[in-house]
């Protein structure tokens, strides 16, 4: 039996045969994609306020005929293998066929007793011979099968087809009559004897029999002890209790051959003792203790970092923290005016080491490099999500790069963001030893990649032959965009600089965002920005909102939304917060700010070839909120074609102009619009391929 979605149900339902049982349970022991796929299951099946799947178009993944189909078994091989991916990429439609599964086990394993009444009401609801309230109901025939005390099934018994392969228990058969008389017969035997247990032994005997009566000994008298010559020590002390130990749940053996469902690794410590220092530098790296509400700056006169605290380089910066022992651990952050890549800040929590390690860190997003002075070199247990990878870098010439990655997932708001690994050695030589695979040794421009949608590492221990070392990985960067790039590190070297009171963090970046000149200089349009994201990357919403709504600088109203995107995809239950806050400060309706969320987050390739798509972004032009303008309006340029021709007029839209300015163009886009809709109908026109030539 293949290893499935739907056999993965029917294996959680508890519907199959106990061999197929046991066979999908071996291979879901083996398969840790399966195992993350149950967890899933479980926790979507479990969350409140999940959506429900939108509205689709007949023979979509959201069609409730679709889904009834799949669960039946009546689907294409192409169907399932859509419906199944899917529901990998969206928590809301697992939620939905998990849900329909499970719910369809209890209703067709449980005999529903429906009230006459209620059933005559259902029947008055339809015309013809099924309208009879006052018939029988007629017996289900098992699948496969039929009645036992009846070779022909009732003819108006239509509903068999709709079990998907569960046993009917609406069948009563003399068998089961004489079964159920014989329970009946034997529950009162046991209790009168019960009945007659209960009652004294007195209370049961005849008139005129003898009682036996039970004659009790007198108390016996202790004999007083004998005198003794040896003076008596007094009261002997009562021995001190001892505290008793809680039994141990016993340790199953683990049968010889048989692998590890998921290998025990000790969470990191947290205890917060000193594990590093940041090493001399102008970067702006904060801190946050665990519990803690603000945070600080970590200056050179108290350049310590604690185990259990929170350490993070803003956008931009980049600082190098030397760990206790061997090894370096280099913070590694950025902004696209600087370098091309995802990466805005780093962020790490390092502990102090278990057994047998020399660091233990936790990433929570961005990248790092890792590398040691040691000879020997050392090995570092790097931990992020759920999953925990060691490395043993092989001498003082070995350096690793690490990176994580948060991305929100176009479509349903509800569904998880997307988190991707990648590493690779930079230089020398690595070990890397990730869950369920044996240590694996990494050369020069070896790389290992995972994801939350896959679950299983990808390694490649060497390039191919002849490939470049990727610029991606490389320290050094070199701007695309000179000007730009020199206001952004001019203006990181100024909050630098001004940065001197370590609990100032907000106040220091605020103030950048008050520029009061009519002609700002460059600089001061790019500190703007990184204190934009700066607020983004400190978790700080209120800054970030207060942006969104400026109707003045355009600039940071795209940095505010840069900055969301990626605050919330790192943190999935900030949203929440989020919306609140644009109900309470910037006075959204609660619909709008659903609405601008559901557009920061994008539409997915089914949303984006759907006419009400184009609909709610035209409606979004016209919104009453700039935010939510300025999102439909930044949907809509995603829409358009790179090849296409477009007016200037509508490329230069400016979402804050008064309504009067806005209207004209609007209704361009309108027009546009109905354009993109009508490209929807059309049928795609597949060439046939060139014949062969005949030999």
């Amino acid at each position: 039996m293949r290893l499935t979605l739907r056999t993965l149900l029917a294996y959680l339902d508890d519907t199959l045969e106990p061999a197929q049982a046991r066979e999908i349970g071996l291979k879901v022991e083996e398969n840790p994609a399966a195992q993350e796929l149950i967890d899933r299951i479980k926790k979507v099946t479990r969350r409140r306020g999940l959506n429900t799947p939108p509205t689709g178009s007949e023979g979509s993944a959201s069609d409730p005929n679709t889904v009834a189909e799949y669960l039946s078994d009546a689907l294409t091989s192409e169907q399932i293998a859509q419906m199944e991916q899917t529901c990998l990429e969206s928590d809301v439609h697992l939620a939905e066929v998990a849900a329909c599964h499970q719910i369809l086990t209890l209703v067709l394993t449980e005999q529903v007793r429906v009230p006459p009444t209620a059933r005559q009401r259902m029947y008055r609801l339809v015309k013809g011979r099924e309208s009879i309230p006052n018939r029988k109901p007629g017996a289900t025939i098992p699948i496969g099968g039929v009645r036992p005390d009846e070779k022909t099934a009732d003819p108006d018994d239509t509903e068999t087809s709709l079990l998907l392969g569960l046993p009917a228990f609406s069948t009563d058969s003399p068998a089961r009559r004489i079964g159920r008389a014989a329970a009946v017969a034997v529950l009162l035997l046991i209790l009168a004897g019960a009945v007659w247990m209960a009652i004294p032994r007195a209370e049961r005997l005849k008139p005129g029999e003898p009682v036996a009566v039970a004659v009790v000994p007198p108390p016996k008298q202790e004999t007083p002890p004998a005198k003794s010559s040896v003076k008596d020590p007094g009261p002997t002390p009562k021995p001190v209790p001892m505290p008793e130990e809680a039994p141990k749940a016993p340790t199953p053996p683990v049968e010889p051959g048989t692998k590890e469902l998921a290998p025990t690794t000790p969470p990191p410590r947290s205890d917060r003792l000193p594990v590093g220092r940041l090493e001399k530098s102008t970067a702006v790296v904060v801190r946050k203790s665990v519990g803690g509400d603000r945070w600080e700056r970590v200056v050179a006169e108290n350049p310590a970092i604690f185990g259990s605290d929170r350490v993070m380089a803003l956008p931009g910066y980049k600082a190098t923290l030397q760990l206790e022992g061997p090894v370096t651990v280099e913070l590694w952050g950025n902004l696209p005016e600087l370098f091309a890549s995802p990466v805005l800040e780093s962020s790490v929590v390092p502990s102090a080491p278990g057994e047998g390690f020399d660091a233990d860190l936790t990433l929570h997003r961005g990248r790092i490099y890792l590398s040691t002075k040691r000879p020997g070199g050392a090995k570092v247990r790097v931990r992020f999500l759920k999953e925990v990878w060691d490395f043993a870098l092989t001498d003082a010439k070995s350096e690793v790069a690490f990176e994580v990655i948060h991305a929100l997932m176009p479509g349903e708001f509800s569904e998880r963001p997307r988190t991707t690994i990648a590493v690779i050695v930079r230089e020398g030589e690595a070990v890397l030893k990730v869950p369920y695979r044996p240590a694996t040794t990494l050369g020069k421009g070896g790389e290992a990649f995972w994801d939350n949608k896959g679950g299983k590492a990808e390694l490649q221990s060497k390039p191919p032959a002849g490939e470049r070392f990727p610029p991606y990985w490389s320290k050094v960067i070199a701007p695309n965009d000179g000007p730009r790039a020199a206001a952004t590190l001019e203006a990181l070297l100024g909050f630098s600089q001004k940065l001197t009171d370590p609990l100032r963090v907000r106040a220091t970046f605020d103030e950048a965002l008050q520029m009061k000149e009519e002609r700002p200089t460059p600089a001061d349009v790019a500190a703007a920005r990184v204190a934009v994201l700066a607020f983004a990357a400190l978790g700080d919403f209120r800054g970030i909102a207060d942006q969104i709504a400026d109707p003045q600088r355009p600039l940071l109203r795209i940095s505010a939304l840069e900055g969301l995107h990626s605050a919330l995809a790192y943190d999935e239950e900030s949203a929440e917060k989020f919306t609140k806050l644009l109900v309470d400060n910037q006075r959204l309706t609660p619909q709008d700010a659903e609405f601008a969320l559901r557009l920061l987050r994008g539409f997915s390739p089914t949303e984006r070839s759907e006419e009400r798509t184009f609909d709610a972004l035209q409606n979004g032009l016209m919104s009453s909120s700039i935010m939510v303008r300025e999102l439909a309006f930044q949907n809509l340029l995603s829409f358009l074609k790179p090849d296409e021709k477009v007016p200037e007029v509508l490329l230069r839209f400016d979402v804050a102009a008064p309504a009067e300015m806005r209207d004209p163009i609007v209704k361009m886009w309108k027009v546009r619009i109905e354009g993109m809709k009508q490209d929807l109908q059309k049928p795609v026109v597949e060439l046939a391929p060139a014949p062969r030539p005949k030999k």
